[in-house]
């Protein structure tokens, strides 16, 4: 079964007391990403089939590139964990690394066999491939219903008297996909709560002498923001969501960007391929400058600024850069 990336679908689910809700599953193995949403079915996260999940999160967040598990509800940070390895979403190899498993796992029972039953025409007219598979274990049927290779709705039947009758059905139809700046502040905040300890002198000012405010906004604040964290987080290995960004008016009435760098947390992830825990930094080895050193000749600079005149123009330009402008537009 092939998915665009990301697959974001709305899932409607009614079960055999004809008890409806409604939640939202995003997965995407570019971003190293799965995220369910909304209506838990008794005590599990649907598609995870995770429990223990604390009843106040009602976001629960999977970040196969930093080892995490973050449970959110719609205003805070619940909690931060290691990413679980028993759910269905996660694959964990001989050595216990984990990385995310193919979609199929987390839709469609791995163990069943199916076979093409043909086609049928859906509500607004269109010919759906229909395939069935026996549960050996329950002897259910579960009948899905494909768009092509976009998976338009599962249901699973159970025999009563020899026939077959309606236990449960799911319909997907197309979520959103691009959701990651609505939660992101969130995740920070997981970050700024389990920070080990507070380094005073973990923040950093510079100016963008011909942007103002409104031009963050009209970007949008958090894609600013997510754009200048990755930026800074190739320059030093610290993990992005360490960094909160603030934005305000200089003097001059020109931008003027604050951020600080979160203590690493002490709540150590799971072992993920590309992200190593020990090589992520803490404050006192990120604040020597010889890691902000991409000298720019002749750009403005804030001599009030926590940083010293060569590294605020080295932030402007990663701050420019990140954005995806022009600096000398920015800078001059």
């Amino acid at each position: 079964m092939n998915v665009s990336d990301p697959f974001s679908a709305v899932v409607e689910y009614v079960d055999d007391k004809k008890t409806q809700s409604e939640s939202m599953l995003y997965y995407s193995p570019a971003e190293n990403t799965v995220i369910i949403s909304g209506a838990k079915r008794g005590d599990i996260v649907p598609f995870l089939n995770e429990k223990g999940v604390p009843s106040e999160a009602s976001l629960v967040i999977h970040d196969f590139s930093k080892g995490y598990e973050y449970l959110l509800d719609s205003s805070r940070c619940i909690r931060l964990s290691p990413l679980p390895n028993n759910t269905a979403d996660v694959i964990s190899s001989a050595e216990g690394v984990l990385s995310i498993a193919p979609i199929a796992n987390m839709l469609i029972a791995p163990d069943l066999k199916f076979g093409n039953y043909g086609q049928l025409t859906s509500s607004n007219g269109r010919m759906l491939d229909v395939y069935r598979a026996v549960d050996s274990k329950t002897t259910d049927i579960v009948e899905a219903h494909f768009d092509g290779e976009l998976l338009e709705s599962y249901a699973t039947y159970k025999l009563v008297n020899e026939s077959p009758v309606l236990s449960s059905h799911m319909r997907f139809t197309r979520g959103p996909s691009d959701i990651a700046p609505t939660f992101t502040e969130r995740i920070r905040s997981c970050f700024t709560q389990t920070a080990a300890s507070f380094n005073e002198n973990n923040t950093f000012i510079f100016d963008v002498k011909s942007k103002s405010v409104k031009d963050v906004h009209n970007i949008g604040v958090e894609t600013v923001s997510i754009a200048l964290g990755n930026a800074l987080a190739q320059i030093a290995p610290i993990n992005p969501f360490r960094i909160r960004v603030f934005y305000d008016t200089n003097a001059e009435r020109s931008l003027r960007v604050f951020f600080s760098i979160d203590e690493k947390s002490n709540i150590v992830p799971s072992v993920v391929p590309k992200y190593n825990y020990t090589f992520d930094l803490l404050v006192n080895r990120v604040l020597p400058k010889s890691y902000w050193r991409i000298p720019l000749r002749g750009a403005y600079v804030n001599t009030n600024s926590a940083l010293d005149n060569e590294n605020s123009a080295e932030l402007r330009l990663i701050f420019t850069t990140a954005v995806g402008l022009n600096p000398y537009t920015l800078l001059y």
